[in-house]
């Protein structure tokens, strides 16, 4: 009977407490700042003063609690310390945290602690990769170490003073420093890289390698994106700074805007090709060019021909280029490869050349030929059918495959003679 009492004596105390915890709890979630002050002249007048770093922040709670909407249970929870330590005490064990127990006895650290943090919260800055122009090459910037305010310790500390139940809590912050991690470094190792040389060329093409070079330097492609070289480098005239050059169209060679842009579009595939990453389109020319082996030339013309490149390599790529000393360069940086890659070309047939064609229109081609007199203006060549190939080596060097990428057919060029005969 005595153990029954006992029980019912014990239940009823803590319903009782739960009841008072409760009501000191009701309507917590609703603080917010109103422009009607709500009466706070039995309010127990508190200081907080917090120091970092050489400065000191100091608040008064009757400089806050005005403007704050209270509770009825709150109002009279924070007319002592010794209440608001009392009733932090007994609601914390139905909160989730002892912040949320310190935010109802103590309203005025929502506001502290926004004013706080603003003045002490410093943004990380993440790494950058830095793409140093026309050299093909990239530096790191570091970036910078963020500094916030740590509330988990904050809350602990101000248990600590508030536990004394004083009418003024003092202590010094702390901080911790965060860095927005990154594997930039890691992720932007050398892929592929391939040139070509066009110091035979004249200025006029020299000019419009170096500017379609211009458009891929420091070109970043996300994963899954695809690149078109045509839309990158845009229309190729003489308001985007092209300038006339000899073109292969229509099986001859003449002059037209943009020649030249056909050797970057041909170091860009390549390089690709040695990147690892999957070609949707590419065309060869009609006829063999001489700065890539067969069956590795690209040929781009707006509107039929184009390059078209997908970021297959499971992060983001950066291309970079150079031009100096008439090296036309292409490098590109991503996650690091799985193989090594190298390519080979063979020629699988011969095409032979046509008969000469003897031309009487000397006034186009030499109009100085005397009567009956002839020049030789260009010489007959073999065509050709090619393969061009991948070669894959693991790290230990041994060659893993071999994979056929392209077959293609060069057609053979007749030689050209101008004959005077009147």
């Amino acid at each position: 009977m005595k153990n029954g009492r006992k029980t019912f004596f014990v239940l009823l105390f803590f319903l009782m407490l739960g009841t008072l915890c409760l009501a000191f709890f009701d309507n917590k979630n609703n603080l917010k700042f109103v422009s009607a002050a709500s009466n706070s002249n039995n309010l127990q007048n508190y200081e907080f003063e917090f120091s970092y770093n050489g400065k000191k922040f100091k608040y008064l709670s009757s400089e806050i609690l005005p403007k704050l909407e209270l509770t009825e249970g709150q109002k009279s929870c924070i007319t002592s310390p010794q209440k608001r330590i009392e009733t932090f005490n007994k609601i914390k064990i139905f909160l989730e945290t002892d912040y949320d127990a310190l935010l109802y006895c103590y309203p005025e650290l929502d506001f502290i602690l926004d004013k706080l943090t603003s003045a002490i919260y410093i943004n990380a800055i993440p790494p950058e990769v830095i793409v140093n122009k026309n050299t093909c090459t990239i530096n790191f910037d570091e970036g910078r170490e963020g500094l916030f305010l740590n509330k988990e310790i904050f809350t602990k500390l101000f248990i600590s003073e508030a536990n004394k139940c004083e009418n003024k809590i003092i202590f010094d912050l702390k901080t911790e420093t965060y860095f927005e991690s990154s594997d930039l470094k890691e992720n932007m190792k050398e892929k592929g890289c391939f040139s070509t040389n066009f110091s035979s060329s004249n200025e006029a093409r020299k000019n419009n390698i170096r500017v379609a070079l211009s458009s891929f330097d420091g070109l970043m492609l996300e994963e899954g994106e695809m690149l078109s070289f045509n839309s990158a480098t845009g229309v190729r005239c003489a308001e985007t700074g092209y300038m006339p050059a000899k073109i292969i169209s229509g099986g001859t060679f003449k002059e037209g805007y943009g020649g030249g842009v056909c050797q970057v579009s041909t170091t860009l595939y390549n390089a690709c090709l040695l990147a690892g990453l999957e070609i949707v389109e590419v065309h060869n020319h009609s006829l063999p060019v001489s700065y890539v082996e067969p069956s590795f030339d690209a040929m781009v013309n707006v509107g039929s021909s184009d390059l078209i490149v997908r970021n297959n390599s499971g992060g983001r790529i950066l291309f970079t280029t150079s031009y100096k000393n008439d090296i036309c360069k292409v490098k590109i940086f991503g996650i690091k490869n799985k193989y090594k890659i190298t390519r080979h070309s063979e020629k699988t047939k011969i095409i032979p050349a046509e008969p000469d064609q003897i031309l009487t229109d000397y006034i186009t081609y030499s109009p100085d030929l005397e009567r009956g007199e002839e020049k030789r203006i260009s010489y007959a060549k073999d065509g050709f059918c090619s393969n061009g190939y991948l070669n894959y080596y693991n790290s230990n060097g041994e060659l893993v495959e071999t994979k056929l990428v392209r077959s293609n057919r060069y057609n053979p060029t007749k030689g050209i003679i101008v004959k005077r005969d009147y």
